[in-house]
C-alpha cells in the first residue's frame, strides 16, 4: 500500500489567513510592477540552489502544473482562506506549498520562508513531520509549477501555490528523500554522488568525539556541568547499537550499571552517514515541544532532556551499520535522566 502524501503549512500563514478577512492593504499595483514569468523563474532558480545544497537534482518547470497551481491560487483567493487540495498528476498526489501575504515578497524572502522550516525536520525519523523545507528538497521530486493570484475583493491578499510531482512529505521515504545540508560553496569537492556513496569506515572515536562535543555544547547552554566519557558506557553503547541494528528496528534496552538504570537515546538513519552532530542535534531539537514549567516527563522531549539532564555525569555512544545501509546509533547515559518529579532541577532553561 502506498504512504499518503502530507502537505503542510505553517503556523505563520495560518496567522495571515486569520487575518485575511480583516485587511485593508491593497498591494495591486505592487503586483503589478513584476514580470510574473521572470518572478517565477527566479523562484525555481533559488528552489533548485537549495536543492543542490541537499544533493537533489532539479527540478523542471511543468506547465500543466503552472496551470493547476494558477487556478488553485484563483480558488483561494475567491474563498478568502488558504486550504489544500488533492490534485493529482499522472495518478499521483501532487506536493503542495502554499503562502499568503498583504505583501508580495521578494522570491528570495519566500523560498528563504519555506525553506527555513528545516528547524522543524527531524533527520532520521521516518515519520518526522511533514514542512514545506521537505518538500522543497525531497529528492524524488522533478517537476515544479507555481500560480500567483491576486484579487481586490480579497482585499489586497496575494497568494502564490507551489506544486511538486512526485509529492513529498511521505511517510516513511523521508531518509531516501531528505539529506543534510552539504555546503557546495565550500566543500567544492563533494560531488553529486556524495549521498549514494554512504561508507562502511566512519572513525568511531570521530563520531564519538562530535557526539560528547555537541553534548556539552548544548549543556553549558543550559547552565550544567560538561560529560566525560566512560569506557564501559561506550562498550554497551557500541554492543547494543550492533544488536539493533541485526534486529532493524529502535527499541530500548534495559540495561543496568553499577547496580542502576542507564539512561539511552537511540537514532536511525538511512541515506546519509552517521554524524555524531546530526544525530545530537535531533535530540536536542525536542526542546521545542518542552515546558519548562513541567515536573513531569513531556512526550516527544524525552531526547532533549537526557541530553542536558543536570545530574547526568557520564556517557557512551555508539554505532552499527545494518545490511541494508541504514545506520543505528546509541547514547547511553549515567546516572540516567528523565525522572518524574526531578524535571525542573534537572532540565534548566537557557
Amino acid at each position: 500500500m502506498g504512504c499518503k502524501v502530507c502537505k503542510y503549512k505553517s503556523e505563520e500563514e495560518d496567522e495571515i489567513i486569520r487575518s485575511a478577512r480583516t485587511a485593508k492593504i491593497s498591494n495591486k499595483k505592487e503586483i503589478s510592477k513584476i514580470n510574473i514569468p521572470e518572478y517565477k523563474n527566479e523562484i525555481l532558480t533559488l528552489i533548485n540552489k537549495y536543492r543542490s545544497y541537499h544533493n537533489s537534482p532539479p527540478l523542471k518547470e511543468n506547465e500543466y502544473l503552472n496551470q493547476i497551481a494558477q487556478t488553485h491560487s484563483e480558488n483561494i483567493s475567491l474563498k478568502g482562506k488558504v486550504y489544500l487540495s488533492n490534485n493529482t498528476y499522472k495518478g499521483e498526489k501532487l506536493g503542495e506549498s502554499i503562502f499568503a501575504s498583504s505583501k508580495l515578497y521578494s522570491a528570495k524572502d519566500l523560498v528563504e520562508k519555506w525553506y527555513n522550516t528545516q528547524s522543524e525536520h527531524i533527520y532520521g525519523n521516518e515519520n518526522t513531520k511533514p514542512t514545506n523545507f521537505a518538500q522543497m528538497v525531497w529528492k524524488n521530486s522533478t517537476d515544479f509549477g507555481l500560480g500567483i493570484c491576486h484579487k481586490i475583493h480579497d482585499k489586497g491578499y496575494c497568494y502564490i501555490v507551489a506544486n511538486y510531482y512526485p509529492g513529498g512529505n511521505v511517510s516513511g521515504q523521508f531518509c531516501n528523500n531528505v539529506f543534510p545540508r552539504v555546503n557546495k560553496e565550500v566543500n567544492n569537492n563533494l560531488n553529486n554522488n556524495f549521498i549514494n556513496n554512504i561508507s562502511d569506515e566512519i572513525d568511531l572515536e570521530y563520531f564519538r568525539k562530535k557526539c560528547l562535543e555537541c553534548h556539552n555544547k548544548y549543556r553549558n547552554i543550559h547552565h550544567v556541568d560538561n560529560l566525560v566519557i566512560n569506557d564501559d558506557l561506550n562498550k554497551m553503547a557500541l554492543d547494543y547499537a550492533k544488536k539493533i541494528s541485526q534486529i532493524g528496528k529502535l527499541q530500548h534496552s534495559n540495561e543496568k550499571y553499577k547496580g542502576n538504570l542507564l539512561g539511552e537515546n537511540l537514532f536511525y538513519c538511512k541515506g546519509f552517514n552517521i554524524n555524531g552532530v546530526i544525530m545530537t542535534d535531533n535530540w536536542y531539537n525536542e526542546i521545542k515541544n518542552y515546558d519548562f514549567n513541567s515536573n513531569n516527563f513531556i512526550s516527544g522531549t524525552g531526547h532533549f532532556t537526557q541530553v542536558v539532564w543536570k545530574n547526568t555525569k557520564e556517557c557512551g555512544f555508539g554505532y552499527a551499520k545494518s545490511s541494508d545501509g541504514a545506520f543505528y546509533g546509541v547514547a547511553k547515559y549515567y546516572p540516567a535522566g528523565n525522572f518524574q518529579g526531578k524535571f525542573k532541577e534537572n532540565v534548566i532553561p537557557k
